[in-house]
């Protein structure tokens, strides 16, 4: 077995023992409020829309008829229909996928800090989800993160599995964003807003270690950047002692 295959197949194993606190859902601003009805189906279009990172926002909505709702979201990609732009996501207090006329959002809530957004739409297609007219800082947030999508995305999900997501360990994140991206000029602060947002699961790290493992130099990347991030926040649990062990020792056999 590779070194790189050690990695994706140690970082795996653990991954299932981590979910639990990965995934958990920060307590929300407000209440979620739903309609008696069911909202807004997923529409036949979303399935060939761009992806986009997984990211948690809360948000208020209207839908087509009027009724206001409260909900977070984790938004998973973003299309255009001949009404406007729409956001596909994970509606946590539907348990399924939902589709949101971006243009009916009243106000965004980025989990972790509270803040509010009451221009949504600037928010969500200028600064996070869309960047086709977006600045030249906007389109290289995106090249950034399109370089290193797997590792970020991998990284997210360590840092989350002792059930909260630090500012250091975001901020390591950042850190090897910005080694990965080279000479691609983008905004860092809208890269940490995005970097707070991501919320993978149990899928995605798993997708992502198993297409890093088919190359080396990604692989052995994740794994040192992973011993940085997981103890970023000074403060080890014990599944991430594991882990970090387990990667030690496989660093120091391809060293």
């Amino acid at each position: 077995m590779s070194v790189a295959e050690q990695i994706a197949a140690t970082l795996a194993a653990h991954g299932d023992t981590l979910r639990t606190a990965a995934e958990r859902l920060p307590a929300p601003r407000r209440a979620p409020v739903l309609p008696e009805e069911d909202d807004d189906a997923d529409l036949p279009e979303a399935a060939s829309w761009p992806s986009t990172q997984p990211m948690l926002i809360e948000l208020v909505y209207v839908d087509g008829r009027g009724r206001r709702s409260t909900r977070q979201v984790t938004v998973r990609a973003v299309g255009r229909t001949a009404e406007g732009y729409w956001l596909r996501g994970l509606c946590h207090q539907r348990g399924a996928m939902r589709c949101f006329r971006i243009d009916r959002i009243e106000e965004v809530v980025t989990p972790l800090d509270g803040q509010v957004y009451e221009n949504a739409s600037a928010f969500l297609l200028d600064d996070l989800l869309i960047a086709g007219e977006a600045d030249a800082a906007t389109k290289g947030l995106d090249v950034a993160f399109a370089r290193s999508a797997d590792v970020v995305l991998a990284l997210a999900f360590l840092a989350r599995c002792d059930g909260d997501y630090a500012d250091r360990e975001q901020a390591a994140i950042a850190g090897v964003l910005a080694r990965r991206a080279g000479d691609v000029a983008f905004d860092a602060t809208a890269a940490a807003r995005r970097i707070a947002l991501l919320r993978p699961d149990f899928d995605d790290f798993t997708a992502a270690i198993g297409r890093l493992a088919a190359t080396p130099d990604d692989a052995l990347e994740l794994a040192r950047a992973a011993v940085e991030v997981v103890d970023a926040d000074g403060v080890v649990a014990p599944e991430e002692r594991r882990i970090l062990r387990d990667l030690g020792e496989i660093l120091m056999g391809a060293g």
